[in-house]
């Protein structure tokens, strides 16, 4: 073999084992960061296109991802939307995209949001008899301690009251495990309304909610501080009412 081509076939290998090195670094290495990067639109698309886990209370799920027949396949639906608002919260394309929601970061559908999207690691077996199966991997569902009866007693007792502009919270613990069997704060909000497939009507929903002097996406049961006064409500409405121990209620703005 003459000189020009074995440098011809040298640099040609070196050729081949940077790129080889160059994608093992792409798909390996750094795969992980490029996934979770916002500005990889596939990866977004593919990820909001997925069916999410359901949100239950009792064996009734307030959360769902529905078949929707568009573009992005699946769209998450709210069953009662006003009753459980600020404890589901809502999943739509710009959540899928940051990975965060300056609103909505405590609420069900972003803390619990490895599990509902099928990250967890807790759903590796199901994932891989999923991928062996050939069928599309779906999300965990999530089990709430909310209470359904308590949740709407509470949700109408409070609108009842204070009117459904009011602004005020309930929360219903169980003394002896913690659980929280109700939470309600007023006003609330629809959150199917922004987790629309229409990416135009949910920036306009979300900056009307925004922008609303109320403030209904404020879950004022665990995002308020109130004066120390208001801790006193929970004896005097044990007072007035025996049935009402271990039901704590916050009223404020």
């Amino acid at each position: 073999m003459n000189k020009p081509i074995r440098t011809l076939s040298v640099f040609c290998l070196l050729m081949f084992l940077a790129l080889m090195a160059n994608v093992t670094y792409l798909q390996y290495w750094r795969a992980d960061s490029l996934n979770d990067d916002g500005r990889n639109r596939r990866a977004v698309d593919a990820a909001f296109s997925q069916p999410r886990g359901a949100i239950l209370v009792g064996r009734e799920p307030i959360a769902s991802s529905e078949p929707s027949g568009d573009r992005y396949e699946y769209q998450r639906t709210y069953s009662q939307p006003l009753a459980y608002a600020h404890v589901t919260g809502w999943y739509n394309y710009f959540n899928a995209q940051s990975g965060a929601c300056s609103t909505c970061q405590r609420r069900v559908e972003q803390t619990q949001d490895d599990l509902l999207s099928g990250e967890d690691d807790r759903l590796f077996v199901t994932r891989l008899v999923d991928l062996l199966s050939n069928e599309e991997s779906a999300g965990g569902n999530v089990a709430l301690t909310l209470d359904p009866a308590a949740q709407r007693a509470a949700f109408d007792g409070l609108r009842e009251v204070l009117g459904p502009n009011g602004q005020g919270a309930v929360v219903a613990l169980e003394p002896r495990t913690g659980k929280v069997l109700a939470m309600v704060s007023l006003p609330t909000f629809d959150p199917n309304q922004l987790a629309s497939h229409d990416l135009t009507e949910v920036s306009r929903a979300g900056d009307a909610l925004e922008d609303d002097p109320a403030q209904p996406l404020l879950n004022r049961s665990i995002q308020t501080t109130l004066p120390p006064g208001s801790t006193f409500k929970v004896l005097t409405a044990a007072a007035q009412n025996r049935t009402a121990a271990g039901t704590f209620l916050r009223w404020g703005g």
